[in-house]
C-alpha cells in the first residue's frame, strides 16, 4: 500500500513536491479574506513535524490548544512560528474591578 501512495502522490521526488506546492498555492488562494489559510493538526510526531517544516517554507504557522507548560517545548520542538498558550490566562486567578473616570 505504501509503495502504490508513493508512486502516486510522488513522494520524495519532483513530482511529488510540484504536487504539494499547488496545493499550498490553492490553500493560499482560497483562504486569502480568511483569518487564517489553513488548520493542520499535529501530533508531533515525525510525519506532523515534518508537515510543519514544509508548511514554513510557504507560511508563518502557529501551534495552538492543548498547550501547557508540559507539552511546549516539544511543540516548540517541531519548529513553529509562535505558539499560543491559552493556560495562562485559563489558570489566572479571576479579580473583581472597576475603574470610574
Amino acid at each position: 500500500m505504501m509503495d502504490s501512495l508513493k508512486n502516486e502522490y510522488g513522494t520524495g521526488k519532483n513530482k511529488g513536491k510540484k504536487k504539494l506546492r499547488k496545493i499550498f498555492e490553492k490553500i493560499k488562494k482560497e483562504g486569502k479574506s480568511k483569518k487564517y489559510d489553513c488548520v493542520v493538526g499535529v501530533s508531533g510526531g515525525t510525519d506532523s513535524s515534518y508537515l510543519v517544516y514544509l508548511a514554513k517554507k510557504n507560511y508563518e504557522t502557529e501551534a495552538s490548544g492543548g498547550v501547557n507548560i508540559k507539552n511546549v517545548r516539544k511543540i516548540a520542538s517541531t519548529g513553529v512560528n509562535r505558539i499560543s498558550v491559552g493556560q495562562i490566562t485559563h489558570s489566572a486567578p479571576a479579580i473583581n474591578f472597576k475603574l470610574e473616570i
